[in-house]
């Protein structure tokens, strides 16, 4: 019979496999809509691959740059300004 840990360390191994596996599909996806030029198509499915991977609102998944070049590509800065949103450091010149 398994051990509770090495159950849960096989769990913990599947789910970065899974996670893995949506990022290749995902790169290779960008890949395939650049090659046909519709970049716009790819972009709610690369929103909704980078919401789901993401842990926290401050966590940037490997997804992230190809989710924003689409955006850029098809000047939908305004999906990808929402997405990530920089906190303004405010400085003095003193």
């Amino acid at each position: 019979m398994a051990t509770t840990e090495s159950l849960v360390a096989q769990i913990q191994g599947l789910s970065s496999n899974a996670v893995d596996f949506v990022i290749a599909v995902s790169k290779r996806f960008k890949d395939q809509v650049l090659m046909l030029d519709v970049p716009m198509r790819g972009v709610a499915p690369l929103l909704e691959a980078v919401k789901k991977l993401r842990t926290s609102s401050e966590h940037l998944t490997a997804l992230h740059p190809d989710f924003l070049q689409l955006c850029l590509l098809e000047n939908q800065n305004h999906i990808g300004s929402a997405d990530i949103c920089f906190q303004r450091i405010e400085t003095s010149q003193d």
